[in-house]
C-alpha cells in the first residue's frame, strides 16, 4: 500500500476514514507490525476479533484516546502535538 513513504491514492480512496485516520496514527513501530502482518490478521485486529501486537486498536474510540495520550505527552515534541492535534474530534 505504501511505496517510498508515499500512500497509493487509488487505494487509500477505497479504504473508509476510519482506517485511514487510525493508519495516519500509527507510529513507526505500529506500522511496522501492520506492514509485516498477513491479511487475515489485519482484517481480524481491524474487526476487533484478535489485536496485533503493539498496535492500538482501529475503532474511532480507541484512535481518540491515543491522540489524547499524545497530546498530553510531555515528551512529545511540538511538531507531533500538532500533527496529532489535527486529528483530535470536533
Amino acid at each position: 500500500m505504501i511505496a517510498d513513504g508515499t500512500p497509493n491514492p487509488d487505494i487509500m480512496a477505497e479504504l473508509p476514514e476510519h482506517i485511514v485516520r487510525w493508519l495516519s496514527v500509527c507510529d513507526d513501530q505500529m506500522l511496522r507490525g501492520i506492514a509485516r502482518a498477513t491479511d487475515r490478521e489485519i482484517q481480524d485486529h481491524v474487526r476487533g476479533r484478535k489485536g496485533l501486537r503493539g498496535c492500538m486498536w482501529s475503532d474511532p474510540k480507541s484512535v481518540d484516546e491515543y491522540v489524547r495520550s499524545l497530546i498530553d505527552d510531555e515528551n512529545a515534541t511540538e511538531e507531533e502535538v500538532a500533527l496529532h492535534r489535527a486529528w483530535v474530534p470536533a
